[in-house]
């Protein structure tokens, strides 16, 4: 699950996960996927 510890940090936050993590599906995964499944959310 994606998180970060001040609003402000988002972007730079979001451009490390995406150089780290090339292939689409797994930084879905990791952005939204994971708390989807624990939080049994409907999107």
């Amino acid at each position: 699950m994606f998180s970060s510890d001040h609003a402000i940090n988002v972007p730079v936050e979001l451009a490390k996960y995406r150089t780290l993590i090339e292939d689409e599906k797994q930084l879905e995964r990791v952005l939204s996927g994971t708390a989807v499944e624990v939080f049994n959310l409907s999107i």
